[in-house]
């Protein structure tokens, strides 16, 4: 009967010490997979060429969802205070000191200004920016880029969170709306082909 007990509990300890290593193996390809995302990543940000397409928009208050009831075919753009960009065409590219931004707007508009002539719904610039930092946490695999495009009916403060996969997060702050904020990747530029 020892015996059989002593090879019961020498049975039990080897599939532990097994299971245990296979945890701490599984740990350590996580770990590595996540470092080797994050440095590719990185390297496409310290090249200073790249772009955000975002996925989502999240209005920075609740009139967003009263909007929503109120919008034919709404129900496939509309989730709660987030609404699907998916099928939208919208971008942040960075190039160097340059950016070109286009992304639609939703929200609460403090000041209605008509941009060179046009009704301008979305957040549209390009040019030159200002105040550009980049800042990388490496031991939380992040990365937060923060500038300032001006237009001289319009200043905007973007602030961009990128996680060690490429998701992102853009916090835009404006001085005529209300604050905006948008869930997406970041990617090299893609070129036109035409």
């Amino acid at each position: 009967m020892k015996k059989i007990i002593s090879i019961g509990i020498i049975t039990l300890l080897g599939f532990s010490l097994l299971n245990a290593q296979s945890k701490l193996e599984r740990k350590a390809l996580k770990k590595k997979k996540t470092e080797t995302h994050y440095n590719t990543i990185k390297k496409l940000v310290t090249s200073g060429t790249f772009q955000f397409k975002a996925s989502y928009a999240f209005a920075l208050g609740n009139d967003i969802a009263k909007v929503s009831n109120l919008l034919v075919g709404a129900n496939n753009t509309f989730e709660g205070n987030r609404v699907n960009l998916t099928n939208n065409t919208n971008f942040l590219k960075l190039n160097k000191e340059n950016a070109t931004i286009s992304l639609p707007y939703f929200g609460r508009v403090h000041r209605v200004v008509s941009y060179n002539g046009i009704d301008d719904n979305g957040i549209a610039f390009e040019g030159n920016i200002e105040k550009h930092k980049i800042e990388f946490y490496d031991s939380k695999h992040k990365i937060e880029i923060k500038f300032e495009a001006n237009k001289p009916q319009e200043k905007l403060k973007l602030h961009l969170v990128i996680n060690s996969n490429g998701t992102s997060f853009l916090n835009v702050s404006s001085s005529n709306r209300q604050n905006i904020r948008y869930e997406g990747k970041i990617s090299s530029i893609e070129v036109d082909e035409n």
